[in-house]
């Protein structure tokens, strides 16, 4: 910053004071104007990094969005398979329970060891989904 000399005020005439005072506010000027351009400078920095970080954003929320949807899909894949092992068990369960016309102490199919071999079996299968749809359980 350059220093302005101040002179004495007998020695000083308004001729030198008008230039004393031209001078101190070009110096001003030039300081703001100094001032002001690091500050467009600051602004536009700024604004690209705004511009870039909302960019991430949106890669961001279109990636999850993707992943929610693939989510989705494949739960509902999920279910439908699920589904689709229900009536199997079921069905295995149906041989197990005493059904219409069949007395609980009647003897049936499955007794004494065969009837507990099919209630593990089950137990397995229950905890496995090994049967695919559509398979009838042997025996």
């Amino acid at each position: 910053m350059h220093t302005i000399p101040i002179h004495p005020p007998a020695t000083t005439t308004p001729v030198q004071e008008h230039v004393a005072l031209c001078r101190a506010y070009g110096a001003v000027q030039e300081r703001c104007s100094r001032v002001m351009a690091q500050q467009q400078a600051q602004v536009a920095r700024l604004e690209r990094e705004v511009l870039r970080l909302r960019a991430a954003v949106m890669v961001r929320d279109t990636a999850l969005a993707v992943e929610r949807e693939r989510f989705a899909a494949l739960s509902a894949q999920f279910r439908a398979a699920a589904s689709q092992h229900v009536p199997v068990r079921m069905r295995v369960w149906q041989w197990l329970r005493p059904g219409p016309g069949r007395n609980a102490s009647a003897p049936s199919a499955a007794t004494g060891p065969r009837r507990a071999q099919l209630a593990a079996a089950d137990l397995l299968v229950g905890q496995g989904g090994w049967l695919s749809p559509g398979v009838d359980w042997p025996g």
